[in-house]
């Protein structure tokens, strides 16, 4: 398959997922022609809602959409190995309360058992 461009809605260079986006259009062969670039999720997916351009988002996002948009937006979504938001648990475990303590033991155990599309990786390390 040649090379094609695509009107895109972009989240802002200082995104989270601005860098994993970028990447992944990079190896892909897409050229991408960035219209707009926005801080929200919400406005990507009302933008791209609007025939403006197609959109990233995580799939959260479009689960959570308001009926009117799920019956109108299409979607894609990746297999793309690299399109994974890494999330990190940060926690002060001299100041947990007990139900903090007990949410951060029921994520571990999901990810040590494979309950959770999850691992633990450098559980309890400092920083800094």
């Amino acid at each position: 398959m040649g090379r094609f461009a695509i009107r895109l809605i972009q989240c802002r260079p200082s995104s989270g997922q601005r860098w994993q986006v970028d990447e992944i259009i990079e190896r892909s062969g897409v050229s991408a022609d960035v219209i707009l670039e926005l801080s929200h999720i919400t406005d990507l997916l009302t933008f791209a809602d609007e025939g403006l351009g197609a959109t990233f988002v995580p799939l959260v996002s479009v689960r959570s959409l308001p009926a009117r948009l799920r019956r109108r937006v299409r979607v894609l979504r990746l297999e793309e190995p690299q399109a994974v938001h890494e999330t990190t648990l940060v926690y002060n475990a001299e100041r947990m309360s007990p139900s903090a303590r007990r949410f951060r033991e029921w994520i571990v155990s999901r990810c040590q058992t494979g309950a959770g599309d999850c691992r633990v990786a450098g559980a309890g390390r400092r920083w800094g």
